[in-house]
């Protein structure tokens, strides 16, 4: 019995110092949940690159994720367009996103001196650019994370 009203008493303070937390005229925020992700080859990689896919082994959303991009026998011209990220339900706001290069596994390696950053970005995409222009059938993997 006593177990019983101290595991009660326990509860009911535990819910209201919560309850109080949310409450207390301060915003709590609440990360959105993930979503599932296309992903479209840019110019980068060249005239009908493959579509980048998921990296083996990964998980990717429109939170985060390893893709896997494959150059063309002709890769395409230093900044531009390396792939666009889209998810189906559009965020509140446009997304901030980092991308590098992912170390690791069977993917060719970025060389030296090589650069990535956000182009453009909706409220359901985001593509990155790249500078310089790739190697010739080569496959590269860039690590990406998102905060809409």
């Amino acid at each position: 019995m006593k177990k019983w009203i101290f595991g009660t008493v326990l509860a009911v303070a535990l819910a209201s110092v919560i309850f109080s937390m949310q409450t207390d005229g301060q915003t709590v925020y609440t990360p959105p949940a993930a979503q599932n992700v296309t992903f479209t080859a840019g110019a980068w990689l060249g005239t009908g690159a493959a579509t980048p896919v998921c990296a083996t082994g990964f998980v990717c959303n429109s939170l985060s994720g390893v893709v896997a991009v494959t150059t063309t026998g002709t890769p395409g011209a230093a900044n531009a367009a390396l792939v666009t990220i889209t998810w189906p339900a559009a965020v509140s706001s446009l997304p901030t996103c980092v991308v590098e290069n992912y170390v690791g596994g069977s993917y060719a390696q970025f060389n030296a001196g090589y650069g990535f950053w956000p182009a453009s970005a909706t409220t359901t995409s985001i593509s990155f650019n790249a500078a310089p222009a790739g190697t010739a059938a080569t496959t590269y993997a860039l690590a990406y994370q998102c905060t809409p």
